[in-house]
């Protein structure tokens, strides 16, 4: 290895926490899959940690298993319509790596304002309805829906349900 080589690791393992994936991977935002696939193979060959072999360097070691991780983070990222989608708006809120717990608690949030129901308890009905419904108990379900519609008689989700319920 150069010294040219090592000198530039060393600069770019010491930028890694101000790159986000996209210039990381010298990607834009609209990058395919083929393209994200391109980008990680292409650094994954020129940093991967087993390219040292035995040398006796270990700023150096480190620097590259640092900037192979990150690249493999970008990578597994990326690739995923859904995770790439939350690191952009993450990355529109200034957050330059993804927090999957994030990811996870924006996910429920967002599951949560699409089910159906206003009230605490209408909701809390609505879910038991399904997980009878899951459990094939037919009978808890229709009768925890039925208790679901006291609270909201009007909810379309509701009353969809207590119709599938009653069909099948």
């Amino acid at each position: 290895m150069s010294a040219d080589w090592r000198t530039a690791v060393l600069r770019v393992a010491q930028r890694l926490d101000q790159l986000n994936y996209f210039q990381l991977l010298n990607l834009k935002q609209d990058a395919s899959g083929t393209e994200i696939r391109g980008g990680f193979r292409r650094l994954a060959q020129h940093y991967h940690p087993d390219r040292l072999g035995g040398m006796d360097d270990p700023e150096l070691h480190q620097a590259v298993s640092a900037i192979y991780r990150r690249i493999t983070e970008a990578y597994s990222t990326l690739r995923n319509p859904i995770t790439k989608a939350a690191y952009i708006e993450g990355l529109e809120g200034g957050e330059l790596r993804l927090d999957t717990g994030k990811v996870r608690s924006r996910s429920l949030a967002r599951k949560k304002a699409e089910e159906p129901g206003k009230t605490e308890a209408g909701k809390r009905h609505y879910q038991a309805a399904l997980a009878a419904l899951e459990k094939g108990d037919l009978r808890a379900a229709k009768s925890e829906i039925r208790s679901a519609l006291l609270f909201e008689r009007d909810e379309p989700g509701f009353q969809a349900l207590l119709k599938r319920i009653e069909s099948g």
